[in-house]
């Protein structure tokens, strides 16, 4: 059954149609960055921006010239960009689904590994030795591939983050298809689950869904999860009814009338039950409170305050002179018909 405390948790990753729009965007931009590789003597701006790279490192003697690094080095330093981005969307697809967190975890790994082996590569080559190096660019020339498909996947997990629901929360997406598919006000019943969802009235977006099922001249199948809604919310309907028909009667003086009342429910319980119904103290509600110290129900948890026995007093003095008043007219009428004897 989906309850309050699912919706709470479900509220954080509902799908959110801003992330595969920044999917596609990130995606592009780090294909631009991979297709610089292929753009050298084809693009006169990118050609002259290569060939100002020309210069000699201090205290590392070593030189480095734009185009002879472009074909190996280069290109991936232009990706960064798309892949900062996408790391950053994947940060927030990771907070609103924990899942994608290993993820951005892979992401962050295969990004350190080709940048050190870069910088080892084209930087600190004479303090490796030749077996060391041969492993460096092993390392790199595979993991810059690992690097550009896991932010790549990232990008593909982001197109189709709508769809991708954890199980836990189907239902409450099921519940939404078949309440809009049975509107027949679609867009305002669409804009509700959103405001409902997003100002976290979660008590009304279980009404809102499962009504569809309430209504008794649906003829929608009863699914579990519906029976199970139906039942308790029927209960807690009836509960709250109850206490609140109780709790009148005590304030207006009725307390002739509740302690039937009451002994009655509690009757039908046991017959129900097949056992003597007891309350808990710890559940009697806290309004009850004011009216005694908390205890054994059958004692004394709801003695009424000095001047709410005095106000009962009074009405059941007035009502029992009513009673008296009509029992009086009754009997005298009863006299002059004949029906009794002076």
């Amino acid at each position: 059954m989906v309850t309050t405390s699912l919706l709470s948790q479900a509220r954080r990753s509902r799908p959110r149609l801003y992330i595969p729009i920044l999917g596609i965007v990130f995606l592009l931009v780090l294909g631009a960055g991979f297709l610089t590789r292929y753009m050298v003597g084809k693009v006169a701006f990118l050609d002259n921006l290569l060939l100002k790279i020309d210069f000699t490192v201090p205290f590392l003697d070593v030189h480095l010239y734009g185009p002879e690094l472009m074909n190996d080095y280069l290109w991936v330093i232009f990706c960064l960009p798309g892949t900062i981005l996408i790391f950053v969307l994947t940060t927030i697809m990771a907070h609103r689904k924990k899942a994608y967190s290993f993820l951005a975890a892979l992401e962050s790994l295969s990004s350190f590994i080709v940048l050190l082996a870069m910088v080892i590569i084209i930087l600190l080559p004479k303090y490796f030795k030749a077996e060391y190096m041969k492993i460096v660019l092993e390392v790199y020339k595979y993991g810059r591939y690992a690097f550009l498909g896991i932010h790549g996947l990232a990008c593909v997990f982001a197109f189709f983050d709508p769809w991708l629901i954890a199980s836990k929360y189907r239902e409450i997406y099921k519940l939404r298809r078949v309440r809009l598919m049975r509107s027949k006000q679609y867009h305002k019943d669409k804009k509700t689950f959103k405001k409902l969802f997003a100002r976290r009235k979660y008590p009304e977006l279980c009404e809102f869904l499962y009504e569809p099922y309430i209504d008794p001249n649906s003829n929608l199948k009863l699914t579990p999860s519906a029976i199970e809604y139906l039942v308790y919310s029927g209960a807690e309907a009836r509960k709250t009814l109850e206490t609140i028909r109780l709790t009148q009667m005590a304030r207006t003086g009725q307390t002739t009338g509740m302690k039937v009342e009451v002994a009655a429910n509690k009757a039908e319980a046991k017959r129900l039950l097949g056992d003597q119904y007891y309350v808990d103290p710890k559940t009697v509600p806290p309004f009850l409170a004011k009216y005694g110290k908390k205890g054994p129900v059958e004692v004394t948890p709801n003695t009424p305050s000095k001047k709410m026995l005095k106000k009962m007093r009074k009405a059941e003095k007035k009502a029992e002179k009513e009673r008296r008043k009509v029992a009086h007219k009754a009997l005298k009428a009863a006299k002059k018909q004949g029906k009794i004897r002076p």
